[in-house]
């Protein structure tokens, strides 16, 4: 049997991570972000750890892309100029959050350690297609 594949990736996610010190910085960046790519969704900031994200956050995603490869060419080219040394981790939602933010993970700046304890292999949620081709 073959492993199962998600159907599609529909969006990636965007963690931006900062510390007490760092907010500041990190919340002007999501501003300028917010203004430069309206279409992202944006979810409100998270200003503790929480599952596997050892530090605050804030997370956006690509589920309102209407162009979603040429999308994300232009926000990573973005973020990798303005990310101003935070952490952020880009990853795809393909319906396997362990494998999500950890080998099909991209980092900009310091790689942090993840909680990767708190993952799930498999989001029983996402449509999976486990046929056999």
């Amino acid at each position: 049997m073959t492993e199962p594949k998600p159907k599609k990736i529909n969006r990636f996610d965007i963690h931006f991570y900062y510390t007490k010190e760092t907010q500041s910085s990190a919340l002007k960046i999501r501003e300028e972000l917010k203004q430069r790519f309206p279409w992202l969704r944006f979810f409100n900031p998270h200003n503790q750890a929480m599952g596997p994200h050892p530090q605050p956050m804030w997370e956006a995603d690509f589920y309102n892309s209407e162009n979603l490869y040429a999308d994300y060419g232009e926000v990573l080219f973005w973020l990798q100029l303005h990310h101003n040394g935070h952490s952020v981790l880009i990853h795809p939602k393909t319906g396997y959050p362990k494998r999500e933010h950890t080998e099909n993970a991209l980092w900009l700046g310091e790689r942090l350690p993840l909680k990767v304890e708190t993952l799930t292999e498999i989001d029983p949620k996402w449509e999976i297609d486990t046929e056999e081709k």
